[in-house]
């Protein structure tokens, strides 16, 4: 296994508020920021792999934590501070469960997928994830979900997204209708007597090592799921592993397991070979990102709007220096008409995988069929979060970029024509987007380069991204230096300067 290697003395990040200059617009600049690390740091811990924000609450994964059991940490923001609130430990997690890989956090209910987890040495990588609930103040264990289909090096919950009483689980593994590493969605309600489980979903379209459901994102009742190496072509147009991106919907909660109905596949317009489209999602009701870190360029994140019943393709987001290898959208977070973006392959002053994490806004917005228009409004929402990375069959973890190229893809001949993706009849253009610094996309612009907090080797910030009301959380598993303890940095806006505060 490729484990951190690095010997140095963890160095613990105090106070800094970094203060740089605003843009003259009337979206808020982001400008302060605070580190979160663990009570009990220690080497090859990777805390920072996932991270997750849900009002005054972040929820940070350390899958290597304690000879790889893993866990996560909560903190919770009072006043201008946000102070480490509890360690979660999944009460039946034992070594080699990687718990933390994934984690995800909407208001009183917490998700920690552990995609290692196995009840004997024949089911490695069955894996599970774990609900806690905030009760009098206090994450309790409230219920260990599994496949009931599950397999050998699955790696259920590799993925997780929670919204409402809704938790989807990602199983990017799992191998069906004859295929291999095809992947598969599971989605599990909290009803009357537990958590039961609403749909298992298998697009039929897909082919070995497709990795359907690496990513996933809910938002209501409409979910997205990654498949980041699926195969596309027609007689013109051939990629091989360009990804695609799956949009399912229900109409309600009642009875539990009403029925998802696939909605759209979505596909990049530029069907970039191996640019793993579908590698990082996220979605606020009628608007989805989808990472491709592999294309050429650099990476590029592409966004789409649904008017009705049809997603169209609304523009490419990619930031204003962005260059060869930097993997811009490796990870993704949404809430309303602001989105953070990780390029954890970015270079700065000749130093390596330093890493990067951006904020796009968008200004003019037309949802839905009604056409509302808003403006720079921020919307309240806790359930887009972006997981990072995913996991080797052996259920080790693999830093990137070795993980994004896959090899040995199936070539399939039952593939979906390029222009599968339907486009909505009397489309809305987005216009009038106003960027006095940045580069406009029909809409959105980039607002900003968050700041690295420290220039070294492999740093890799931008891993992991997280967004709530209450702040942006970057995660860096790799902080200091190295593959080492790791760390998470919170940023928020000018009126609200943030302090640090001592996690014991």
């Amino acid at each position: 296994m490729k484990r951190p290697t690095s010997g140095l003395v963890v160095v613990v990040w105090w106070a800094m508020a970094l203060i740089f200059l605003a843009r003259t617009g009337s979206a808020e600049v982001v400008d302060t920021q605070m580190v979160l690390l663990p009570p009990n740091p220690h080497l090859n811990q990777a805390f920072g792999y996932a991270v997750a924000v849900s009002g005054t609450n972040a929820v940070v994964g350390a899958p290597e934590s304690a000879l790889q059991i893993g866990g996560a940490y909560v903190y919770s923001k009072f006043g201008t501070n946000w102070i480490f609130q509890q360690q979660l430990v999944p009460v039946q997690a034992t070594t080699n469960d990687l718990a933390g890989v994934a984690v995800a956090i909407n208001n009183d209910l917490l998700a920690i997928g552990a995609p290692g987890f196995n009840t004997n040495p024949g089911t490695a990588g069955f894996g599970s994830v774990y609900i806690f609930q905030l009760t009098n103040g206090v994450w309790g264990e409230q219920a260990r979900l599994t496949a009931p289909d599950g397999q050998r090096g699955d790696n259920f919950g590799v993925s997780i997204a929670l919204s409402g009483q809704s938790v989807v689980i990602g199983s990017s593994f799992h191998s069906d209708l004859g295929a291999t590493n095809n992947g598969a969605v599971y989605v599990f309600d909290l009803t009357a007597i537990g958590w039961q489980l609403s749909g298992k979903l298998l697009p039929t379209d897909l082919t070995n090592n497709s990795f359907f459901g690496q990513r996933v994102a809910i938002s209501g009742e409409t979910l997205i799921a990654g498949a980041s190496s699926s195969i596309v072509g027609n007689a013109n147009t051939f990629a091989i592993a360009p990804g695609a991106a799956y949009v399912y919907t229900r109409t309600n909660l009642a009875p539990f397991d009403a029925p998802w109905i696939f909605q759209q596949k979505l596909l990049p317009n530029d069907f970039n070979d191996g640019g793993q489209f579908g590698f990082s999602v996220a979605m606020d009701q009628d608007t989805a990102l989808v990472g491709a870190p592999l294309t050429s360029e650099g990476g590029t994140v592409y966004t789409f709007l649904r008017n009705g019943n049809f997603w169209t393709n609304q523009t490419q987001l990619v930031p204003s220096d962005r260059t060869n290898g930097d993997a811009f959208g490796f990870s993704i977070a949404l809430q309303g008409t602001r989105a953070v973006i990780g390029a954890v392959g970015k270079s700065s002053n000749n130093v390596s995988g330093v890493g990067a994490a951006y904020v796009f806004t968008q200004t003019n917005v037309f949802v839905g069929t009604n056409a509302i228009f808003t403006t720079n409004t921020v919307v309240a929402q806790t359930n887009t979060f972006s997981t990072t990375n995913a996991f080797a069959p052996t259920n080790s973890l693999t830093p990137p970029p070795t993980f994004l190229a896959q090899s040995n893809l199936f070539v399939s001949s039952d593939v979906f024509a390029a222009n599968n993706v339907s486009a909505a009849p009397n489309g809305l253009e987005l216009t009038n987007a106003s960027a006095t610094n940045g580069i406009e996309n029909d809409g959105w612009f980039e607002q900003q380069e968050l700041p690295q907090p420290q220039v070294s080797d492999n740093f890799q910030f931008g891993f992991s991204v997280g967004i709530g009301t209450q702040g942006i959380l970057v995660g860096t598993p790799a902080a200091p230096i190295g593959r080492g303890t790791g760390a998470a940095y919170m940023f928020g806006g000018s009126e609200s300067l943030l302090s640090i505060v001592s996690a014991t």
